[in-house]
């Protein structure tokens, strides 16, 4: 035993090293500096400038340098945290976050930050937790103004998230600060739960929801101080669905719905429209595999990514992710989740604002094994 266990000052060197790095050394970030708009508490000459907690980013990521985020969902794995590249590829085999410190489904997720939550024992739908830069979910909030569920978010011009909405409050939005105190803002035009945003810098645009002044069809564009516009109605009407933007080989920014549910025909719902922003009229798409609702779209700029659901018909919570081919019109299956995820929240987010903290309880394990570890090296050896 002496023998096995006696090492030289290299042989601990290298356990040290090893015990060290047993983490995703090769994700480790690169420091960036970002062009960004000043928002409250942002220094624009940091080099950790495109944050989104300090500041809007408007440089459009290549999608190897963003990461898609997804956080609860309906059922037993509202905690659950999974991180999938935008080519539909689980990373959480190789690379695990902290779940979160609260059950969340059928909340929005704004970056890092989500806010609200379907009203249970266990979950809030007056908070709103963000993934700290410390590598653990983090209370932002736990005042809003409002209870939300089923509500929408936006990431305003100034980094601030704006909330819409909601199955309790469909008739008021809030702001909610970076320093996590909010104040109400203005009133949508229409009732508003249920439904689906499409945001965008400097403007949003909400589609479809339940129990609508006006029916589910309606799509508004909203900015920072309220209705803007009424754009062309979908041709179907639809609430708890999934949407997204991307831009065709014109140039031309295309919207797009898929899923959900449809309160008149008391219909789950397969189908999907676009729509050429200028244009005055919707188009039917391919649809997807199977009817789906409290799908989550995710938008990139040369197609949307649907991702997760649930199948009203067999009562399933759906793991796929999907990719719309915008030559053929048609969804591809690109990837499965570790677990089917009804109403998550999804959010596109920095590679490295997430990937630095991957396997962290691993590490912590293994630094808080080492002092153990050397005692046992020294008194054997010595």
């Amino acid at each position: 035993m002496f023998i096995i266990f006696e090492m030289d000052i290299k042989a601990i060197a290298i356990l040290l090293a090893f015990l060290s790095s047993a983490s995703c050394v090769s994700w480790q970030p690169r420091v960036e500096t970002f062009p960004c708009k000043k928002s409250s508490g942002c220094d624009d000459t940091k080099p950790d400038c495109g944050r989104p907690a300090d500041c809007i980013n408007h440089v459009t990521p290549k999608q190897d340098e963003v990461a898609i985020l997804l956080t609860g969902g309906d059922g037993q794995f509202g905690k659950s945290v999974e991180v999938i590249t935008t080519n539909g590829t689980s990373i959480n085999n190789t690379c695990s976050l902290p779940e979160m410190s609260q059950l969340k489904a059928e909340h929005s997720q704004s970056g890092l930050t989500a806010c609200g939550s379907a009203s249970g024992f266990f979950e809030d739908p007056f908070s709103c937790i963000k993934f700290g830069n410390n590598g653990s979910w983090i209370t932002h909030t736990k005042n809003l103004l409002y209870a939300r569920a089923s509500h929408s978010s936006w990431i305003t011009p100034y980094g601030d998230i704006l909330l819409i909405g909601g199955r309790y409050n469909w008739t008021t939005t809030e702001i909610v600060y970076q320093n996590g105190t909010s104040i109400r803002s203005f009133d949508p035009k229409y009732d508003t739960w249920n439904a689906c945003l499409i945001g965008f810098p400097e403007m949003f645009i909400v589609t479809g929801g339940s129990l609508h002044s006006r029916n589910s069809a309606t799509v508004s564009q909203y900015d920072i101080s309220g209705w803007v516009e009424d754009l062309p109605d979908m041709n179907k009407g639809r609430n708890s669905h999934g949407c997204g933007f991307f831009y065709n080989d014109n140039m031309e920014t295309v919207l797009l719905v898929t899923g959900g549910y449809n309160d008149d025909d008391f219909a789950h719902l397969s189908s999907t429209e676009t729509l050429r922003l200028g244009h005055s009229m919707w188009h039917d798409q391919q649809p997807l595999p199977s009817v789906r609702s409290g799908l989550r779209g995710i938008s990139l700029s040369d197609t949307v990514l649907m991702i997760g659901g649930y199948n009203r018909d067999n009562d399933d919570d759906i793991d796929d992710v999907l990719r719309f081919d915008t030559k053929t019109s048609q969804w591809k299956k690109i990837g499965n989740l570790q677990v089917g995820r009804g109403a998550p929240g999804a959010s596109l987010v920095n590679m490295t604002e997430v990937m630095m903290f991957c396997n962290s309880g691993a590490e912590m394990i293994a630094l808080e094994a080492f002092p153990l570890v050397f005692m046992f090296i020294f008194f054997m050896c010595f």
